[in-house]
């Protein structure tokens, strides 16, 4: 089976639920995004170009059968739209390519995760050993943009 790469950068960093949502999936390696953004629209993460800024995400090997489960869930095309990033992986900094989701800026409003979605973002974080602080900084950040 060929198999693809996605990169989650929300709550499917939780790897449970991912196992759940893509049975199939492979937890591969923690990466960053430079350049973009973790923000919350309609609740729920998103990432945007944003120079000097970065997201920290993971690589999971996905079959096709995967990827419809995450198009379904992700509401794609409607809510999130598809793109491949260019990502740098946090053991060796060599560039991976991967699929990835994202909400169009002009179509959806701001606003801030349920404690409930967080909690789940932070525990990816945790089974990813990637930096809570930094997903603490940046939720506190953004609410700040919305006062």
């Amino acid at each position: 089976m060929e198999s693809l790469k996605y990169f989650a950068y929300g709550s499917n960093l939780d790897q449970e639920q991912m196992k759940e949502r893509c049975p199939d999936s492979q937890a591969l390696i923690a990466v960053k995004l430079e350049d973009y953004k973790l923000l919350y629209r309609r609740g729920v993460a998103t990432i945007e170009k944003s120079p000097g800024d970065l997201v920290y995400g993971a690589i999971y090997a996905i079959s096709e059968r995967d990827l419809a489960n995450l198009d379904r869930y992700e509401g794609y095309p409607d809510y999130y739209q598809r793109q491949t990033y260019q990502l740098k992986r946090l053991d060796n900094g060599e560039f991976i390519e991967a699929i990835g989701y994202y909400m169009e800026a002009e179509k959806f409003e701001k606003s801030p995760p349920s404690e409930d979605y967080y909690q789940i973002i932070e525990r990816g974080y945790r089974d990813w050993e990637l930096p809570v602080e930094h997903l603490q900084e940046n939720l506190s950040s953004f609410r700040n943009s919305m006062e």
